[in-house]
């Protein structure tokens, strides 16, 4: 977008005062058609290579020693271009004025609708003797003297004693206003097709607007707002640097393929050439707005046009290895889940050529995944994992495949309660690490199945079909402690072996065998060194749940308080334990008769699953809420399975009856015809938001 020009030091003079002599109406319209060619010439200059920051402004006025005013500056090249449509001998001289007194290293243009009188010509070629002789004195004076010029006199003195360098970069052009219609005309017609005349009409306007107030332009801002005006530009959409070093042209290629600042050191280690080298060719980068940094991160500017390199393919596997390597030696968890963003767009782009690049990405990043919380993005990453995975014959595929299944795809569906399909994946990675054979997966998904059996057991209503599963779950979770235990990799002392412990002592919880429940607990504290690892935490909880099961609520309290006492890093996984420690605890106080802390805590817990959108969990503590604070008002609705249908139906309930002004002393419990339609109501509005 174009933005004012600040110039709080240039003193504000009249159109008539202003250096250069008032502009005609006729010299405005030319102005601004210099102004419009030039725009073009850029922008395309802007799409064919976008490594290029272009940038245009009208009438740019810079405070100095002196005021000078430009009709048109420009870059690349780097002109400060004054728009005459018939220059007088005055206007050249005063040109020449303004020239010696610029502090401007770029060329000087004097652009004339008219080329005329003897003054004009003798400084082209002044300038074309000066641009003969270079730095030669000598050499210049002979060529002047030898020429007869007869105003060099005037015109070095106008210059001043660096008139032979500034006549070097002198440049007068001449070119009718036909002339300049007709070449946009041609510009316009190849950029925009059709749409030539709204192209050529948006920069007439722009500019107009621009002169009035005397703007600058960045011209890839220009660009968005002609596309986004929906104009389109027929510009290629890719582009070969060919007259850079190979280095700029990797650079700049892997930049526009990542979604936020990318670590210089992954840059570096990417093109392969020292930290030090790859500072020198960011430089000319920086100051000229094309890259910005963030800390030690960088990010080139959006473009539309996109670079290519050579090699892309690998280049874009070697980044995203590098990228991967930094984010396990990194230590700042913000930092970690933002390079996530490259991750995946690295992935996406290395998935048709480099799928070998992409298998273990999953792997190497899931412990940030999982804590970020974002269990789309999971399940994202690991489609994307197991895509390239499925399509490789070797052990690491086949590898890959298993862990993707259990620890990616099954782990989201079990946290969104769909237990049947992670069931499936669960067994269906089983298979494949029994295949491989790959130990450490088979203890791993005896472990998750232990669980998912325990889960399917809480919301199974057939007892006989409950008994079964915590049966079964039983003998999965010893068997998955064995396998830990037995392992070389793990073994006895083991956090896994600990957490299985942990895990078949909720199984016998929910089996009613509390003193088998106490001997795991036992044994996962000895195995679990203690602190704020998601493991330990969870033993805490579950050794509340066994204390508030034996009637020692005081006992339990104490740790559900220990765990929400805890300084834990603020992540997805261990957020979600301070939600179970706070309903669990307003159980407990509950129960103690403390409904005030109960109905803290209960609140704490809502607010904590619903910031971290996580349903299910939200409404099971809103529910505890509107239990213990509307009581059995509430109980109607008990009979209803679906927790967050029960929710939003006691909710539709209570708005109605509020509209309808009954004192809540008055109601009477609805007749069922009402409580069926209210259930409707609920299913159909949860049925319109996402599952998940």
């Amino acid at each position: 977008m174009s933005s004012p020009q600040k110039n709080s030091k240039a003193p504000t003079r009249k159109p008539s005062e202003r250096v250069g002599g008032p502009s005609t109406s006729r010299g405005i319209n030319f102005q601004l058609l210099y102004a419009v060619s030039k725009a073009l010439q850029l922008i395309l200059t802007a799409k064919t290579a976008p490594h290029v920051q272009c940038s245009i402004s009208l009438e740019p006025r810079q405070a100095g020693v002196v005021v000078t005013a430009w009709d048109v500056h420009s870059s690349p090249p780097d002109e400060l271009a004054e728009v005459k449509l018939d220059p007088t001998r005055s206007d050249v001289l005063g040109w020449l004025v303004r020239v010696r007194d610029a502090n401007h290293g770029g060329a000087f243009v004097l652009m004339c609708g008219r080329k005329h009188g003897d003054l004009l010509s003798d400084v082209e070629v002044l300038a074309r003797l000066a641009n003969e002789a270079g730095d030669d004195a000598e050499k210049f004076s002979s060529l002047v003297e030898a020429q007869e010029v007869s105003n060099a006199d005037e015109i070095r003195a106008r210059l001043g004693f660096n008139h032979q360098a500034l006549l070097e970069r002198l440049h007068v052009i001449g070119q009718s206003m036909d002339a300049l219609r007709a070449d946009i005309e041609f510009r316009v017609r190849w950029l925009a097709g059709a749409r030539a005349q709204d192209l050529s009409q948006f920069l007439f306007t722009k500019f107009s607007e621009g002169n009035e107030v005397r703007r600058s332009f960045d011209v890839n801002d220009l660009v968005s707002d002609i596309e986004s005006a929906g104009i389109t530009l027929y510009t290629p959409p890719e582009v070969v640097l060919a007259d850079e070093k190979p280095e700029i042209a990797e650079m700049l290629f892997l930049l526009q393929r990542c979604k936020v600042p990318l670590p210089i050191s992954v840059v570096a280690k990417t093109i392969e050439i020292p930290a030090e080298e790859l500072e020198q060719l960011l430089a000319p980068f920086e100051q000229g707005g094309v890259i910005t940094r963030d800390a030690d991160c960088i990010r080139m500017v959006p473009r539309t046009t996109q670079i290519i390199a050579a090699g892309h393919a690998d280049l874009l596997a070697r980044a995203l290895g590098f990228l991967l390597d930094s984010l396990k030696a990194q230590r700042d968890e913000i930092k970690s889940r933002q390079q996530i963003q490259n991750v995946v767009a690295l992935s996406r782009a290395c998935a048709a050529d480099r799928p070998e690049a992409v298998i273990d990405v999953f792997e190497r990043a899931q412990s940030i995944l999982k804590a970020m919380g974002d269990k789309h993005l999971v399940l994202e990453i690991a489609d994307l994992c197991l895509g390239c995975a499925n399509r490789l014959e070797t052990e690491g595929a086949a590898r890959a495949r298993a862990l993707i299944l259990i620890c990616g795809k099954s782990w989201v569906y079990q946290r969104i309660e769909r237990l049947d399909e992670a069931m499936a994946l669960a067994r269906k990675s089983l298979d494949l690490g029994n295949k491989i054979p790959w130990p450490r997966n088979t203890a791993y998904c005896v472990k998750c199945i232990g669980r998912l059996l325990r889960m399917q057991a809480a919301v199974c209503s057939d007892q006989t079909q409950r008994s079964t599963l915590l049966i079964e779950s039983i003998d999965r979770l010893k068997e998955a402690v064995r396998r830990f235990e037995q392992s070389a990799e793990h073994g006895p002392t083991d956090p896994d072996t600990g957490d299985c412990y942990s895990l078949l002592g909720r199984t016998y919880l929910h089996a009613g065998h509390l003193q088998l429940a106490d001997e795991c607990v036992r044994k996962a504290f000895d195995i679990l060194p203690s602190g704020n690892s998601k493991d330990y935490l969870d033993l805490k909880i579950l050794a509340g749940d066994l204390e508030s099961k034996r009637g020692n609520l005081e006992g339990a309290e104490v740790h559900y308080t220990d765990v929400l006492n805890t300084a834990i890093p603020q992540d997805h996984e261990r957020s979600e334990i301070l939600a179970r420690a706070h309903l669990q605890r307003g159980l407990a106080h509950q129960h103690l008769g403390h409904t005030q802390t109960a109905k803290a805590d209960y609140q704490k817990s809502l607010e904590i699953w619903t910031e971290l959108d996580e349903r299910v969990a939200a409404a099971k503590a809103e529910w505890h809420l509107i239990r213990l604070t509307q009581g059995e008002e509430a109980a109607m609705f008990d009979s209803e399975p679906d927790i967050r249908t029960r929710v939003r139906a006691f909710r539709l309930y209570e708005s109605k009856a509020k509209a309808g002004r009954r004192a809540r002393a008055h109601r009477s419990k609805p007749p069922e015809s009402q409580m069926k339609q209210l259930i409707i109501e609920a299913r159909r509005e949860i049925s319109l938001e996402p599952e998940w």
